[in-house]
């Protein structure tokens, strides 16, 4: 039986802090897996950490640093798309627990909406977390989301309806560089190699708060079993998705990755 253990990711390059760390969580009986997280994420440098993350004996997502790396809207991105991967490899309720070296105010993006920041105590902290579940909300339990990292393949964001269908699906984004550039309708879980696309759209304009989305969909119906598969030229600012929108009327999610 593999022991679980707790990953842990080091935004600076720092052996003492995370031998400092790994000691302490030990003394509460936790095994802690370090790496240090490279500053521009991409779909290389993600995979392996998805990877872990996916693992059943992977009981926590652990990640230390300073504000200023927190602040990094480079760093924030990477990281959040790493927990929108956690959640849907995971589950809404997988810890992640933030471990900043300050108590300088984080103002994290929205997929750390329900994470927990811990300052001292770390392991005793840490452990009762492991121990606590946290339910999604009506929102999160309304659509299905998954991210797919394959290096030679590209960054796949894959969307759907957890119970009732949608009537054809869109997904866009903010960000420069951060466009749609494949897309596909399969079986959930794996990223079709050909599917027929209904009505396909590419390069929509969408505009929502203060931000501009370039977005692609297709009309195809959606159920539980099926999902909606979008390769991305590189992580963006932040994501739109839903419903196919008609009549100017549809079921929109919107998640700010910075």
């Amino acid at each position: 039986m593999v022991k679980p253990h707790l990953f842990l990711t080091l935004l600076e390059e720092n052996g003492g802090l995370a031998q400092s760390l790994a000691s302490e969580c030990a003394r509460f009986g936790l095994t802690v897996r370090a790496h240090f997280w490279e500053k521009k994420a991409d779909c290389a440098s993600l995979a392996p950490v998805l990877q872990e993350m996916a693992d059943p004996s992977c009981s926590a997502w652990l990640i230390a640093g300073t504000a200023a790396s927190f602040h990094d809207d480079g760093i924030r991105k990477g990281l959040s798309m790493a927990a929108l991967a956690s959640f849907g490899s995971r589950g809404m309720q997988f810890p992640i627990i933030l471990l900043p070296a300050s108590s300088d105010p984080l103002n994290m993006p929205s997929p750390f909406a329900k994470s927990d920041i811990v300052l001292s105590s770390i392991g005793a902290k840490v452990t009762a977390r492991l121990h606590a579940r946290q339910k999604p909300t009506a929102e999160e339990n309304s659509y299905r989301f998954a991210v797919h990292a394959l290096p030679g393949l590209g960054l796949w964001l894959e969307i759907g309806p957890s119970t009732a269908p949608w009537e054809g699906v869109f997904l866009g984004t903010a960000g420069t560089g951060a466009a749609p550039d494949a897309h596909g309708v399969g079986p959930k879980g794996c990223i079709p190699q050909k599917s027929t696309l209904h009505y396909p759209v590419k390069g929509m304009k969408i505009e929502s708060g203060s931000r501009q989305y370039e977005a692609w969909g297709v009309q195809n119906e959606l159920n539980p079993a099926n999902s909606y598969f979008v390769r991305l030229q590189a992580i963006p600012d932040a994501l739109i998705f839903g419903s196919f929108p008609k009549e100017d009327s549809a079921e929109v999610f919107s998640i700010s990755l910075t």
